[in-house]
């Protein structure tokens, strides 16, 4: 499960490259629980390593750690990034809606 420290890394990275988008990455849980992490597409395109979004979305899910299990199971989520100006600015909201979309919803800095 992510920790709020990455999710505020996440929503920092994308306020300050002032965008929204969507990012889908795989995940690979291994069976020592660490989790590693392909990006798969951003807006129907393929992003480089430097999107902004792209990166918190990596940077996010490597800070992961699942239970250990007998096996490696893969996973696909995709990290929605909304600028919202009818938030405050000192407001965001959080949204899992796992297995499968986590949305980070935050006012324009």
């Amino acid at each position: 499960m992510p920790e709020e420290k990455t999710v505020m890394i996440a929503k920092e990275k994308a306020l300050k490259a002032r965008v929204s988008g969507k990012v889908s990455v795989t995940g690979t849980a291994g069976r020592d629980g660490k989790v590693t992490v392909k990006i798969e597409a951003a807006d129907g395109r393929q992003p480089a390593e430097s999107d902004p979004l792209a990166r918190a979305a990596v940077e996010n899910m490597k800070s992961w750690w699942l239970e250990p299990a007998r096996h490696q199971d893969t996973f696909r989520i995709t990290y929605s990034y909304i600028i919202d100006p009818s938030l405050r600015s000192d407001q965001f909201d959080v949204q899992f809606d796992l297995p499968n979309q986590i949305t980070i919803r935050a006012a324009p800095q």
